[in-house]
């Protein structure tokens, strides 16, 4: 499938897809557009569709409208990507959701259903991801109208870790050059296996430089403190950096 413009249009590929309106008769009259060519015929609602928290092959629904902001009837479809997870369904004018020859299964990469909508009115459609594992994910809808493709993103979060840190490390009065230590735990109360940095600016050092725990495990870290000259420190110095995995 190749690269479509965002949800701003382009007019160098506003001719792209129109092949998926099969049922468009070619006598059909031209209207004239009152859209300016950089902004799309029908605005999608959300901009964006994000599922989270989902689990394998347990299916997450999201609705999709789109809005005719011509002032003419206009024909819109969408088109879920190929050998994705993604399935659209055109929903009726009960709000119940149209099988076939409207909708799409997923992996088909066919469009769903091809809707002339009135003026001010919008195209409701059912998006349905099922996904075989709990990684992230993400692809894009293509929403074809009689003057332009483009696309929604379509993006899956899976499940994070999240580590429980403690408030605060105080230590007790330390003498300018000598050390002090203090431990502490670190939790993963996520729902995910967390990989992490920790990061201290001197005086202070941190160990271990970093860790990954499974869910529910516990780690021991330890800050090491050596102050070069007396005064307090209350200022934030350790650093969390968490990274995906």
């Amino acid at each position: 499938m190749p690269a479509l413009p965002s949800t701003q249009g382009a007019a160098g590929r506003k001719h792209a897809y129109r092949k998926y309106f099969k049922d468009v008769d070619a006598s059909e009259p031209k209207v004239a557009c009152s859209i300016p060519e950089d902004e799309p015929i029908f605005q999608p609602s959300p901009p964006e569709i994000h599922f989270q928290g989902y689990a394998p092959f347990q299916t997450c629904e999201a609705q999709l409208c789109l809005r005719n902001n011509d002032k003419v009837p206009r024909r819109v479809s969408v088109v879920a990507p190929k050998q994705l997870p993604i399935a659209v369904q055109p929903l009726g004018a009960g709000g119940a959701a149209q099988g076939a020859p409207g909708g799409a299964a997923p992996g088909d990469g066919v469009p769903a259903g091809s809707h002339k909508v009135a003026p001010g009115m919008k195209a409701a459609f059912t998006v349905s991801f099922c996904p075989e594992d709990d990684r992230d994910f993400a692809c894009g809808l293509v929403v074809v109208t009689e003057r332009e493709a483009f696309e929604v993103p379509v993006r899956g979060t899976g499940p994070r870790g999240v580590l429980d840190f403690p408030d605060d490390i105080a230590f007790p009065a330390t003498p300018a050059h000598a050390a002090a230590s203090q431990t502490f735990l670190v939790t993963n109360v996520g729902a995910a296996r967390a990989t992490f940095e920790l990061q201290a600016r001197p005086p202070f050092a941190v160990r271990p430089a970093a860790g990954e725990l499974a869910l529910g495990e516990v780690v021991r870290c330890c800050v090491d403190f050596r102050p070069a000259t007396a005064g307090a420190r209350d200022t934030p110095d350790l650093d969390t950096v968490p990274r995906d995995g």
